[in-house]
């Protein structure tokens, strides 16, 4: 249902936040599709990718994200951008910079306990040493272009390859595949 709410909120505004929750102070729009609402908005943006590379997305996701991009403009009280790349093109897209606020993604690292990884590499059958991709299996993010860099190495390492399928044809072709270990494990939980 979430392409139809998408569009229900880009072409009618409606429904507003507030219909599900009750009344709120601020609105967070996590992702590029900000949901409508009467409270202040801040929505964070991690790229705009379909700006720069429209082909490595549908054509209706570029209209979509483009109607989504002009509300963003319009609506927006604070704009988060991820990284300084985003924040230049979220400028260059016309959102003014008392507006943008740079704030990169980061965590606070705590090394996994040693009987943790061990379960982790059992449960996946994974080596000591490997590559891992973690994020949407789509064009855009370039499966092919990976397989092919890690097929150069001079000990190519495995490639684990960890997320939920996005959209589009990915296959990596079998000659790419050729003198490396690409293992696809889909959506994974490690809890």
């Amino acid at each position: 249902a979430a392409p139809w709410l998408y569009q229900t909120w880009l072409r009618f505004g409606w429904p507003k936040v507030e219909r599900a929750t009750g009344p709120v102070d601020v609105t967070h729009a996590t992702g590029l599709i900000p949901c409508p609402t009467d409270a202040p908005l801040v929505v964070t943006l991690h790229d705009l990718a379909f700006l720069h590379e429209p082909a490595h997305f549908s054509k209706h996701g570029v209209r979509t994200f483009l109607q989504s991009l002009e509300r963003i403009k319009r609506d927006a009280d604070v704009v988060l951008c991820s990284s300084q790349a985003t924040l230049d093109d979220v400028l260059a897209a016309g959102i003014g910079a008392d507006r943008l606020r740079l704030v990169p993604l980061g965590v606070d690292v705590e090394p996994a306990p040693a009987g943790e990884v061990a379960r982790v590499r059992s449960l996946y059958g994974l080596p000591e040493r490997y590559l891992l991709f973690v994020g949407t299996v789509e064009p855009r993010k370039n499966l092919r272009g990976l397989a092919a860099a890690v097929s150069m190495l001079e000990e190519p390492l495995p490639l684990i390859v960890v997320g939920s399928d996005g959209w589009g044809d990915i296959d990596v072709d079998a000659e790419l595949r050729q003198g490396i270990d690409m293992r696809f494990l889909g959506f994974c939980l490690l809890y």
